[in-house]
């Protein structure tokens, strides 16, 4: 058989030994062996893998740190993402601050239909998830600092 025709199987998502899902950061050995038109390929975590009891069987072993894929988000992304976590927050200000920003940018839509004393109703239009925040008017002399604070916020967020 061919070198370029051999196929080793993909790494496994989980420990071969204690059945635990590899995750970010995690060292993972990995194993190869059986014969050249099936070759097995066996994956541990580092508590369970033992180099010392390794049979002549194999081919050979390696280990590999998982590094999980970094998602860049775009600005109204990232945007919306703080939009989500300031829900939580006390600041009704900043809040409708970023939900204008986001109704701007079209990645909210404001629901005027919805109508509850004290409550403004935004709707994510991909998610069709509405959000209620408090109806509330932003002082003129703390735009310059939302808008300072946003800025850092969605750049610290990259």
């Amino acid at each position: 058989m061919s070198l370029l025709q051999l196929k080793i199987p993909a790494r496994s998502r989980k420990c071969l030994g204690c059945e635990k899902r590899f995750e970010d950061g995690d060292k993972v050995f990995s194993t190869v062996e059986g014969e050249e038109e099936a070759p097995q390929r066996k994956d541990y975590c580092s508590a369970c893998f033992d180099e010392s009891s390794l049979e002549e069987l194999i081919w050979g072993h390696w280990y590999i740190i998982i590094r999980k894929e970094k998602i860049l988000l775009t600005p109204d992304q990232r945007a919306m993402k703080l939009f989500k976590e300031e829900q939580k927050g006390p600041n009704s200000e900043y809040l409708l601050f970023i939900a204008q920003y986001l109704k701007r940018k079209k990645q909210l839509i404001q629901r005027p239909e919805i109508k509850k004393e004290e409550l403004l109703f935004f709707e994510d239009p991909k998610t069709s998830e509405v959000y209620g925040i408090p109806k509330t008017q932003i002082h003129p002399d703390k735009l310059a600092g939302f808008k300072t604070l946003f800025l850092e916020q969605l750049e610290a967020s990259e």
